[in-house]
């Protein structure tokens, strides 16, 4: 087995420096924008081109809706339930595709591939230097490391093309022969391909970390799958049977209701087909907490919700049989969770990650029940109602985006804590990144605006004394530099719109006030999707802004979706062979 060798870590530096696979983590926020940019681009000409009769829905409009569901703000200019059933689809497709979850998935998969490639590249090294053969016991355990030794991988491919096969040496099958190309000098060169090695043989040259993003690449994947498919099942057998006379009102089958729903939910977009978005389901108990776990379940919560399901997988599989293997990867991953996966964090992180929700979540709950007391729109619930309703509308509050209670009917007072809650939604999640990540400086991410490059002196000096300085402290830190790197975009993007609205918010200084235009922009920013919306009108806000405002507002909801990503050194981004430092290149 390969981990029957002594690692000559020298070796392997010289080797992963030699065969450099090129970063995912430098450009990662590049490949970020451009893929939301190009997916939204080509989704907005889908919606414009296909709406009939042609001409109804204007392309500033397709556009604001596919940024909109992309960047999973979830606002509208338009009604949706007036969209044909193809352009619903369409929205319905970049919900999940604009996905974190989604996302996250897509980056374990290239890892994995990576990975895969990168044992082809170096079974192919191994195979044109050739080397003697040793024997090892099958029953020694799997390294933690995730590159085996190039001395090692020569010994098996030497073993291939001798036509030898032994039990024994690295307790898996040699190697399929790979066809050979020759150079002008007459040798001979291994041509690598992921298919020249098993799974099994994979698992033992990857080591547990190998295996550790092998299984993310199963579970992330179905648990976004299965929760979403379950729930859309349940939402839309129970709106067909109990509120289908509701989305028939809206032209609407029940079950598509249901469906669009729940992804909407899980993926905390916040959009609704139905025009006054989750208003009618205000006494629909079933509804209103499935949506909610599905909100949590999607976003904040997920780093939780993924690790408890690691952690309980550890918990029940056996020491011994056939999940051995598949037990210590899930050790590996509750151990070292940051080095594999972007939202899984360890345990002093995930608990406090736990109780910012819970804070937070509660805050949001008990001002929605005390600061509503007298409105008329909160008072005629009843009692059990308004307890369930004030709990789904923080949860949505924060990154959710739904309403049960029109936004504008409720207190000045709650709806200015809403966007204060709008904007430090995504904190949480952004600062337990950092806070975890130990591979910049041993404990933090390089983010947008972060870099060490373009930073000074102070910058640098105060990320690398992060480490040592209290808890509080680096809360405080982080919570600075985070508003230094995003607050002035969203300023400006107010200032802009309000140059432009400028005759309308003298000309209705109710309806059309400088505070709604802020509301809006926050919410467009913080990806939510509430709005105050406008007399006479089921769309949100920004459904009466000039073209060139929402233009604006298209910007804003891009740069509020990549807050916060990392953006070079997160280790969880990383392809195998990107070495950001000598420490980390002997782990």
């Amino acid at each position: 087995m390969v981990g029957s060798y002594k690692f000559k870590r020298p070796a392997i530096l010289r080797h992963l420096r030699r065969r450099r696979v090129p970063s995912l983590g430098v450009g990662f926020l590049t490949y970020h924008y451009g893929y939301f940019i190009v997916t939204t681009l080509v989704a907005s000409g889908i919606l414009w081109g296909a709406h009939n009769p042609r001409g109804e829905l204007g392309y500033v409009d397709a556009l604001f809706l596919s940024v909109s569901a992309m960047t999973l703000a979830g606002l509208n200019t338009v009604d949706l339930s007036a969209l044909n059933t193809f352009q619903q689809f369409i929205l319905f497709l970049q919900l999940l595709l604009g996905s974190s979850v989604f996302v996250s998935i897509v980056i374990v998969h290239i890892r994995r591939f990576a990975f895969e490639k990168r044992f082809a590249q170096i079974a192919a090294d191994g195979a044109r230097s050739g080397g003697p053969r040793k024997e090892t016991s099958p029953c020694e355990p799997v390294p933690e490391t995730s590159l085996a030794e190039p001395d090692a991988i020569a010994r098996l491919a030497h073993d291939d093309r001798n036509g030898s096969s032994n039990s024994h040496s690295f307790g898996m099958k040699t190697l399929d022969r790979r066809p050979t190309a020759a150079r002008p000098d007459g040798t001979q060169v291994v041509q690598a391909r992921r298919s020249d090695l098993d799974q099994q043989q994979r698992f033992n040259l990857g080591g547990l970390e190998y295996r550790a993003i092998y299984l993310l690449s199963w579970i992330v994947p179905v648990y976004f799958i299965l929760l979403q498919f379950l729930s859309c099942i349940s939402l839309g057998a129970w709106i067909a049977t109990y509120k289908a006379d509701v989305t028939r009102a809206n032209g609407l089958n029940p079950w598509w209701v249901g469906a669009f729903n729940t992804v909407s939910a899980f993926n905390n977009s916040g959009m609704s087909l139905l025009d006054a978005n989750m208003v009618a389901f205000q006494d629909s108990y079933l509804v209103i907490v499935t949506m909610s776990l599905l909100i949590l379940a999607g976003n904040t919560c997920f780093p939780i919700f993924l690790r408890l399901i690691l952690w309980t997988l550890y918990k029940i599989l056996p020491e011994n049989g056939y999940f051995h293997e598949t037990k210590r990867a899930l050790g590996f991953l509750l151990r070292h969770p940051r080095r594999c996966f972007t939202h899984l964090f360890p345990p002093q992180h995930t608990w406090w990650l736990l109780a910012a929700v819970i804070f937070l979540n509660g805050t949001d709950w008990v001002a929605f029940e005390v600061l509503n007391i007298g409105i008329p729109e909160i008072e005629r619930l009843p009692l059990a109602a308004r307890i369930i309703d004030g709990l789904f509308q923080a949860l949505a509050i924060r990154s959710g985006g739904f309403y049960v209670v029109p936004i504008a009917a409720t207190r000045i007072s709650l709806q200015a804590l809403y966007v204060i809650m709008m904007y430090i939604g995504v904190y949480p999640v952004v600062i337990t990144i950092r806070r975890s990540n130990e591979y910049l400086y041993r404990s933090l991410g390089i983010y947008e605006g972060d870099d060490e490059e373009k930073a000074d002196d102070d910058t640098i000096y105060e990320l690398r004394q992060e480490k040592i300085k209290p808890v509080l402290s680096f809360f405080g830190s982080q919570l600075r530099l985070q508003l230094s790197n995003d607050l002035w975009f969203l300023i400006l993007g107010i200032w802009i719109i309000v140059l432009i609205e400028a005759k309308r918010i003298e000309a209705e200084p109710k309806e059309f006030s400088f505070f709604n235009v802020c509301f809006e922009a926050v919410s467009g920013y913080g990806t939510v999707g509430v709005s105050t919306g406008y007399p006479g009108v089921n769309y949100s806000f920004a459904g009466e802004f000039k073209p060139l405002s929402k233009i604006v507002m298209c910007f804003i909801m891009l740069r509020g979706r990549h807050r916060g990503l990392p953006v070079s050194l997160d280790k969880a981004v990383q392809l195998p062979g990107d070495i950001t430092t000598p420490t980390e290149a002997e782990e």
